[in-house]
């Protein structure tokens, strides 16, 4: 799955198959995401470099939000009527905790002290 932050997509797109899904209110990315490329089979392409830089935080990645958002994928290719790859419900979670860091962080998001 793209990270969300830098998955664009043309406007007919959104017109064909619609917008976010109102009922996610964690993994509402995921689910569009996942009806564009995995249903609808829209073609996307990789560009290999950052574009956007993000600091780990928000619902998703508490303990909680994580639970909830696994629950809420689930149900993401449910609706979509794709098989829900045990991969996912493994592996996800493991990466999830890795980046909520287990105390460590990355260096562009570590704050100097103010002297």
């Amino acid at each position: 799955m793209p990270p969300h932050p830098t998955f664009f997509c043309r406007r007919e797109v959104y017109q064909k198959y619609g917008g976010f899904n109102p009922q996610f209110g964690i993994a509402g990315d995921f689910e569009l995401m996942l009806r564009f490329i995995g249903c609808h089979k829209i073609r996307i392409g990789y560009i290999p470099e950052v574009l956007a830089m993000m600091r780990n935080g928000g619902r998703a990645n508490t303990l909680p939000g994580m639970l909830r958002g696994q629950q809420e994928i689930r149900q993401a290719f449910k609706i979509n009527g794709l098989p829900y790859p045990l991969q996912i419900a493994v592996r996800r979670p493991m990466i999830r905790i890795q980046q909520m860091g287990l105390g460590h962080r990355r260096q562009h998001d570590q704050v100097s002290p103010v002297r």
